[in-house]
């Protein structure tokens, strides 16, 4: 469930029947807000979490526990979330759209994979520290993610060492998978 914060303030900013303005607006409209979307947010990236495959093997408690370090980030048809050789910094989940990962060579660019709802991408930024994206990130279309920085998934790591470990996991399967494709692709391409 997803709060519409703009209608919430309305709601919240309203006049009572005799014109005048509710007492401690400006409180409940700064200090109750992000309680309630927090919450709401939190459920329903849970629910979405428990969809993606790397994730399976957490419980929904420890799902929870990663939400509670993630950070939603929307993006409008073709921007950039990052580009090739800048640091790397956090891991991406896409929620909704879709993200094309691309590499600049030569005054060339080659569109390396078009990502879809429930892949991940940027996952080397959690296991090295901060070393430069190899690609870029450009979203199609509107787009939504689940960010995860390195100081986020530290404090995870701290906060729930089990969770962390299962997470890993599932990146190490991402990982493997890539390798995987990419040494077929180039078992393909090479000469006989």
């Amino acid at each position: 469930m997803q709060i519409d914060q703009e209608r919430f303030r309305q709601i919240l900013a309203s006049r009572s029947p005799g014109g005048k303005k509710k007492p401690g607006i400006s409180k409940i409209l700064y200090r109750v807000p992000p309680l309630l979307w927090g919450r709401a947010a939190a459920q329903s990236t849970v629910e979405f979490l428990a969809g993606i495959p790397a994730l399976e093997d957490l419980t929904p408690k420890e799902l929870s526990q990663l939400s509670q370090v993630m950070h939603e980030r929307s993006f409008g048809d073709g921007e950039i979330i990052y580009d090739q050789g800048t640091p790397s910094t956090a891991l991406y989940v896409i929620r909704n759209g879709s993200v094309e990962m691309f590499r600049k060579a030569d005054g060339a660019e080659a569109v390396l994979a078009t990502l879809a709802p429930n892949e991940l991408f940027g996952e080397i930024s959690l296991l090295i520290d901060e070393g430069a994206r190899f690609a870029g990130a450009r979203s199609r279309g509107p787009t939504d993610l689940l960010a995860l920085s390195r100081p986020d998934f530290e404090t995870l790591m701290v906060r729930s060492p089990i969770a962390s470990v299962k997470f890993l996991r599932g990146i190490g399967r991402i990982v493997a998978e890539k390798f995987r494709l990419l040494m077929e692709t180039m078992e393909a391409g090479a000469p006989e």
